[in-house]
């Protein structure tokens, strides 16, 4: 059953909805063109021009109904209406983190497998977030901190992380081996040598997959705050569990955090408590560079 929302959470939602209409119409333009140019950003990385007006018309959107909301962004970073970029007043102390088009690399190439994510965090209540899958008609919500759903076209599904309570019978899934240094590429070996199957590429999904029971474990390297933020409501309200490599919760309060450092987190998500420890055992926490 969908919980009821507040008035000031259903008007959060209704913004990212809007925000997420968006979204789809802008990167479905430009996805599978012949004619697409891709640029290089300065930490390497690749962007579109998909993700750049995907992220400006987000902005000009939240800017329009939360003017006083900061506003985190993979491509201009910090921004409030030309004004402060950090929160100063109780009405402030809300920070909207986007992440127009994650998985760039699949969109350049015609894969479906990129999502476009947003999250609503606050010192003062529960984050809220959203993912849209655009070529594939799906929109993940996190409504609440025990409800989160997957909307497509015809039916909308309760996500549930899998029960999955042994390491050998898991479905281990990573973006890419390259996203690891040496060490970490050992570590991620380590489990992978006892795991039932392991699964390359996938970005946002392969977490999304975790929520709804289809992968049991997902481990990144080199993930910046807008790459995970948006999917930790969605995780944990399905019953699955997020860290760091140490087993260190991820901070989403957007009063200590400080994404305009883009320090880059270790990520481990998995099904339940009970696998996590068995994944953290493995990758011999505490571990350090």
């Amino acid at each position: 059953m969908t919980p009821k929302q507040n008035p000031q959470n259903q008007d959060f939602i209704n913004t990212i909805h809007a925000v997420m209409d968006a979204y789809d119409t802008i990167s479905l333009s430009l996805f599978q063109s012949q004619s697409m140019t891709l640029s290089e950003k300065n930490d390497a990385t690749p962007v579109t021009l998909a993700d750049k007006k995907a992220e400006e018309t987000a902005r000009h959107i939240i800017s329009t109904h939360h003017p006083s909301h900061a506003i985190w962004g993979e491509e201009m970073k910090w921004g409030r209406n030309k004004q402060s970029p950090l929160p100063n007043t109780a009405e402030e102390q809300f920070l909207w983190i986007l992440d127009p088009i994650d998985g760039t690399r699949s969109f350049a190439t015609g894969n479906p497998l990129f999502g476009c994510m947003i999250a609503l965090v606050s010192d003062q209540s529960h984050p809220i977030s959203a993912v849209s899958m655009p070529a594939l008609k799906e929109r993940w919500m996190a409504l609440s901190p025990q409800y989160s759903v997957r909307i497509t076209p015809s039916q909308s599904y309760t996500l549930s992380s899998s029960s999955c309570s042994s390491i050998k019978h898991a479905r281990l899934a990573a973006t890419s081996h390259v996203l690891f240094n040496q060490k970490e590429w050992k570590l991620f070996q380590n489990v992978s040598q006892n795991v039932a199957l392991t699964r390359f590429g996938g970005d946002c999904y392969n977490y999304l997959s975790l929520a709804a029971g289809w992968l049991d474990i997902v481990i990144e390297a080199d993930m910046a705050v807008h790459d995970y933020i948006p999917l930790i409501p969605i995780l944990t309200a399905s019953g699955a569990v997020i860290s760091d490599w140490n087993g260190n919760p991820l901070n989403h309060n957007p009063l200590s955090l400080k994404p305009a450092k883009n320090s880059k987190q270790r990520i481990l998500a998995t099904a339940n408590p009970s696998l996590h420890t068995q994944v953290l055992n493995i990758l011999n926490t505490p571990y350090s560079t």
